[in-house]
């Protein structure tokens, strides 16, 4: 089983001369050998990283180094962006923070392979007692889409056969999100780079164009297949491509934009092809002046899958998507009755700052048989007066989990399992098979009988909890209450924790430059551990 990585934090503050551009540099006092990894968090601020075994136990030990005037340096991890994030506090000064959390539900989990979020925030000739209040005065950023084991993008410098990476871009304010659906092979869309309007109610997508391979929204970071898997395209697979972008353009009718996607791809054809399977609710009614509601699960359930999937299918990431009610999402994964590891979660939704988040490691095979349930909770205090309703609209909202997956040859006939709670059916089937229904008027009815809609049944399945804390898959751990940033913004990363407040020492223990400076030399020489040892005690 798959455990998330005690976290340590070990501050290197350099006593920098230059206050110019990249006054701190990675490996300016550790070594890369000691630390594979390190991040360039902005032009004062370095964060070096690596991972230990300690008794038995994985650890994840981070070292940033800043450029040795600042009052105070944080770190923290989150699961997209600024809300909920947890983070670490060392101050200059003669007093520091140092937090060991219990056992709490706000926990960040963290593995070696799942993406995560790290914040930073640093401030000069201050006070951290003071500035712990006014928490827009220091400064501060967000670097998404980390990993321990970073994956560069493929060559672009290819010419055909397997999608490997997306990424999006937006050239306008107005864009909510971007969908690229391929067509069939053999399929040509009767219109080619002429854009239209295609909202409800408007031109459908072309006939045989309906399968979803990418999605992207402002803030996110790209998508890269695993080496084994990719996206078809080419000779005997998808040749053309629509591009659906949506805007939220209620006061800028008439502006250009040139948002898109892009694609690298590779030559070398992969041995599995990808595909990806929509999970949502499309029956929201988020009643209005609401600080936490949960809207009824989509269940893809045991009988779907159980006709469905003809051979095991590997997950491999969630994207999630939400509107500005968004708090927090779930999609939980039950086998054999009981509730295994999450597929994934985010405990605190930003819009702002979405992901591709890689299913956690327990949960990455999907069987037939398999029940997947996703959830979506909101905070409508913003909304007092009237309940919010699914749809496309600014001011409506929205809950999806697109989940990426291979081989489509194991599950060819399900990329769209998203139920209609209140009449307990679901549909299961693919995109296309429903736009066939949708173009011949079916109703539940006639899908029930032909199997693209299936009845959901009643289930009652406990909370998955691990023995070591690591993570839940109910609702109800998620956080209701806002940030005490009284009690100094957190409640750290992971627990058990291991925390190691280098720089605290350096600035307590050593008042002359000259042996801070000797200290640093011995760190970057010999490696951290020596240079602790010389810590009078």
């Amino acid at each position: 089983m798959a455990r998330p990585l005690r976290v340590g934090l070990a501050i290197l503050l350099a006593l920098a001369s230059s206050t110019g551009v990249n006054a701190a540099k990675c490996y300016q006092y550790l070594s890369q050998q000691d630390y594979p990894t390190c991040l360039q968090l902005d032009s004062n601020l370095v964060l070096h990283y690596r991972t230990v075994m300690d008794d038995g136990v994985e650890t994840l030990e981070l070292a940033p180094d800043g450029d040795g005037y600042m009052s105070w340096v944080s770190i923290g991890i989150s699961d997209v962006g600024m809300n909920g994030v947890d983070m670490n506090v060392i101050i200059r000064a003669t007093e520091g923070y140092n937090w060991i959390a219990a056992c709490d539900a706000e926990d960040v989990p963290v593995f070696r392979d799942v993406e995560r979020t790290i914040i930073w925030a640093y401030n000069y000739r201050s006070i951290w007692d003071t500035d712990k209040f006014y928490l827009s005065h220091y400064t501060r950023g967000v670097m998404t889409g980390v990993r321990l084991s970073p994956s560069g993008l493929l060559s672009s410098n290819v010419t055909t056969a397997s999608g490997g990476a997306v990424s999006g871009f937006n050239t306008s304010s107005y864009v909510h999100h971007i969908v690229g659906y391929v067509c069939a092979a053999g399929v040509v869309p009767p219109t080619l780079n002429t854009p239209y309007m295609c909202g409800p109610g408007q031109t459908v997508l072309p006939v045989g164009c309906e399968t979803v391979n990418y999605v992207w929204t402002p803030g996110a970071n790209g998508f890269t297949a695993p080496p084994q898997a990719g996206f078809a395209m080419g000779a005997g697979s998808a040749t053309f491509l629509v591009l659906q972008v949506h805007y939220l353009n209620v006061f800028a009718v008439g502006q250009v934009d040139s948002s898109g996607l892009k694609l690298t791809y590779t030559s070398t054809l992969r041995n599995n092809s990808m595909g990806v399977l929509t999970l949502g609710n499309t029956d929201l009614r988020i009643p209005a002046a609401a600080d936490f509601y949960t809207a009824l699960p989509n269940i893809c359930p045991a009988s779907c899958t159980s006709k469905r999937v003809v051979a095991p299918v590997t997950l491999v990431s969630n994207f999630y998507m939400m509107n500005g009610l968004g708090v927090s999402a779930l999609t939980r994964h039950i086998r054999n009755g009981s509730a295994i590891q999450p597929v994934g979660r985010i405990n605190y939704w930003d819009y702002g700052y979405n992901l591709y988040q890689t299913v956690f490691p327990n949960s990455r095979t999907l069987l037939a048989n398999d029940t997947l349930i996703s959830l979506c909770s909101y905070n409508s205090t913003s909304r007092t007066r009237a309940m919010t309703f699914y749809g496309l609209r600014p001011t409506d909202e929205l809950c999806f989990n697109y989940l990426t997956f291979y081989p489509v040859s194991a599950m060819p006939d399900l990329d769209y399992c998203v139920a209609d709670t209140r009449k307990n059916i679901t549909t299961c089937a693919t995109r296309t098979q429903l736009a066939r229904m949708t173009a011949v008027g079916a109703n539940d009815t006639v899908q029930l009988q032909n199997g693209t809609k299936m009845a959901v049944g009643t289930l009652t399945i406990a909370a998955y909890k691990s023995n070591e804390c690591q993570l839940h898959d109910a609702v109800d751990v998620t956080a209701k209450r806002k940030p005490n940033t009284k009690a100094a913004v957190s409640s750290i990363i992971v627990v058990p924790l291991v925390l190691l407040s280098i720089g605290f020492f350096l600035w307590t223990k050593y008042s002359k430059q000259e042996e801070m400076e000797a200290l640093l030399a011995k760190a970057r020489e010999q490696g951290l551990d020596a240079a602790l040892a010389e810590i009078p005690e």
